[in-house]
Formats: structure tokens, sequence, C-alpha cells
């Protein structure tokens, strides 16, 4: 990572510090294989430390797997990174089954006929949206690092 996105940044000091702010946009950290997310979360305290001259943050998005959050609990990532964690309301879910479940419904219109008229039923619907926020109501997790943390 030292050579891919750190030499670069420092190469180009100058440029940067003429930024505001430049933000690194890292989104779906949990969609990479295990090793990988342990190398990016290993990266992200000598990522700030090296950087911490420039205003350079990451901006880092994941669903909240056990690895991913025990990471953002432990010390050495706790001290240089903000965590907000990030839910879709209740309307949002159900806008988007509702989205989901017109197109099916126009692609296969034999269920509203099979059902009496409209497939689900709303009260389907809100068993639904109560499902997606699981146990814990776990949401996105977003981490913020960087050297000026507002």
């Amino acid at each position: 990572m030292l050579q891919v996105v750190i030499s670069p940044l420092l190469d180009a000091a100058d440029v940067v510090n003429k930024l505001r702010h430049v933000i690194i946009v890292v989104d779906g950290l949990d969609k990479l294989p295990l090793t990988a997310q342990t190398q990016f979360l290993n990266f992200i305290p000598g990522f700030v430390s090296q950087l911490s001259s420039l205003p350079i943050s990451i901006l880092l998005s994941s669903r909240p797997e056990e690895m991913i959050v025990g990471a953002f609990q432990h010390t050495r990532l706790t001290s240089i990174t903000r965590a907000t964690r990030i839910g879709a309301s209740d309307e949002d879910i159900l806008k988007f089954l509702i989205n989901k479940f017109d197109d099916i419904n126009e692609r296969f219109p034999h269920f509203r006929i099979e059902y009496g008229g409209k497939w689900p039923s709303d009260d389907q619907l809100w068993t639904m949206v109560e499902c997606h926020r699981g146990p814990d109501e776990e949401p996105l997790h977003l981490a913020h690092a960087g050297a000026r943390l507002h």
C-alpha cells in the first residue's frame, strides 16, 4: 500500500496542500476477502501517521461484519478514527421493497391474480420492513480516519 497510496500522495504534497481537503473513499470493505480486509485495517494507522501533515482523510463504508467492528473497537483504530453507524429508515426500506415488488408484478402479473389483487399485502410489506433491522438493528458502519478530524 505504501507504493500504491502513500508514496504518490507524498510526492504530490505541494498539490495536495493547496486543496482544502482530500477524502479517499473506500466503499464496501466487507466485500473484500478476509485477508484483504485485515491488510487494509492494518494499513490505516500507518496511513494516518505518514500523511499527518496533509489534509487527507479516508472515508470507509462497510456492513458491520464482526471482524470489522471488532477492529474499530481496538485502541490502534479508536484513537485515530471516528465511527458512525448509519441505518436506512423504515420508509427507505418500504420504498425499495415496493419498487422491487412492482417490477416483479409487472413481469409476472399472475401473482396479483393468484393473491387477489395486491401482492404482497401491506401487512406483508411491513413485516419485511421490520425484519431488515436484524436482531441488533446493525446499520452500515462508516469510519473516518485522517490527520484533521473535524
